[in-house]
């Protein structure tokens, strides 16, 4: 791949990225992905802010978007990801400009995706390792506002994450959101909102949770059990890797392919021991690691084969009969004739 520094790029220069572009494209493999993370910030009170403060902001974050975008149309890109903020989410104190470029991104990756085109726009928290928050060192300040930063590892495990899901666009954040809400009342209800929506789409599967789930399967007829267990293996694996419940799912690809890490393996062994009402191992997903593996195991915990019926005494043979008569002592033989003789009686 190339790495192309967009700090290093006047990127409001055109014809600066048109003759960048068309030289990658002639001496380098084929462009295949965009990462546009190019930002400045320009603070001050909303007063204070005029149109130079703007375009310093503007011109690396929007217009090397926009430029992107348009310059890069025609190639097959598999990815085209704009590091957008929170700022453009929730709003952010002293940042008018960075919030109005940042809402920009978020509509580009729109818009690129109703065109059929691939599009990521991540609206990040404070990473705290690199950017502005450790740069600045305004940790402190976010705490107090109740934000938290993250690792760089943290970060690109959730891009990953993203980049398998296929959304347009999502939000990494670390937060007390206790915290925020007292210190940024304005959020509230739009907090209160997505709480409520995630409650909602969790209320339909805590309805139709263990029991029902568990005494449909028990009272399936047995050639229909695996369907049901995988169908259910399936739509929790989906719902654990933050996935559309149409995503095509090979039940023999492993689910680590997919972005299941092991926090999202507990978190789906835990999502299926409670539904089936099983305590299942903390190694399942290393055990079981797909689909199909996934089913066969809970269907031989939740219906384990009979043992074989044990076969019969086979009937003794005259020849060891008579041997067994011939080791008899004579008081013994007539002894048990006596008793026969008394039970016909």
């Amino acid at each position: 791949g190339v790495d192309v520094q967009a700090h290093a790029l006047d990127v409001a220069d055109e014809a600066g990225l048109a003759a960048l572009l068309a030289a990658l494209r002639a001496g380098g493999p084929p462009l295949r992905g965009v990462f546009h993370g190019a930002g400045v910030l320009d603070e001050a009170a909303l007063r204070h802010q005029d149109a130079a403060r703007f375009d310093t902001v503007f011109a690396p974050k929007l217009h090397g978007a926009r430029l992107l975008d348009r310059l890069t149309r025609a190639d097959a890109l598999d990815v085209f990801v704009l590091f957008s903020s929170i700022a453009g989410v929730l709003g952010s104190a002293g940042q008018a400009n960075h919030a109005a470029a940042s809402a920009f991104l978020d509509a580009l990756a729109h818009d690129r995706r109703n065109r059929g085109l691939p599009a990521l726009a991540v609206d990040w928290g404070a990473w705290g390792e690199v950017g502005a928050a450790a740069r600045d060192g305004v940790e402190a300040r976010l705490a107090a506002q109740g934000m938290a930063t993250f690792s760089n590892a943290d970060a690109l495990a959730a891009l990953e994450r993203l980049l398998v899901r296929g959304s347009a666009q999502a939000t990494v954040v670390a937060a007390d959101w206790d915290v925020w809400r007292r210190r940024q009342p304005a959020t509230a209800p739009l907090l209160e909102e997505l709480a409520r929506r995630r409650a909602a789409v969790a209320a339909p599967a805590a309805a139709t949770g263990s029991a029902d789930a568990l005494a449909e399967l028990r009272q399936a007829p047995p050639a229909r059990r695996r369907t049901l267990v995988a169908n259910l293996v399936r739509e929790r694996a989906l719902r654990v890797l933050g996935l559309d419940p149409g995503h095509a799912l090979d039940p023999r690809a492993p689910l680590g392919d997919l972005g299941l890490d092991s926090l999202l393996a507990v978190e789906l062994r835990n999502a299926l021991g409670t539904t089936l009402k099983l305590a299942l191992p903390a190694t399942l997903l290393f055990d079981h690691p797909n689909v199909e593996a996934l089913t066969q195991h809970l269907l031989d915990t939740l219906f384990p084969a009979a043992p074989p019926a044990a076969a019969p005494a086979p009937a003794p043979k005259a020849g060891s009969v008579l041997d067994a008569v011939a080791d008899l002592s004579d008081d013994e033989v007539e002894r048990r004739l006596a008793a026969r003789k008394r039970n016909k009686t």
